[in-house]
């Protein structure tokens, strides 16, 4: 698992000095995370506009019953975008996810 770990934090480095190099060569960039906390949307943020970049949250509003539903269709999928998320591992996420608020937030409702 330690292992796992490392790999994510480089692959992360790797994607902000992606990120950087794009935003200087005058790109457009959409950085799909799931930026559950505020501490690492901040960081996004302020990386972006040090950058020279202009950044736009965009937070996808959807009801717990919805998300629930998508899961269990995708969950029969066997490709690649269809990693298995059990009901635990979707309540886990949903309770631990600071919704933005006052951050300068699109919201886009289903």
């Amino acid at each position: 698992m330690e292992k796992i770990e490392e790999y994510k934090k480089d692959a992360e480095r790797k994607l902000r000095k992606h990120l950087i190099k794009l935003i200087h060569d005058k790109q457009q960039v959409v950085v799909d995370f799931s930026f559950w906390d505020r501490i690492r949307r901040n960081q996004y943020k302020q990386l972006i506009n040090k950058s020279g970049g202009k950044w736009k949250l965009i937070y996808l509003k959807v009801h717990p019953d919805d998300l629930s539903e998508r899961l269990k269709k995708r969950n029969k999928r066997f490709d690649a975008n269809a990693f298995p998320i059990t009901e635990e591992v979707l309540t886990s996420y949903l309770n631990g996810f600071e919704i933005p608020r006052g951050e300068g937030e699109i919201v886009i409702e289903n």
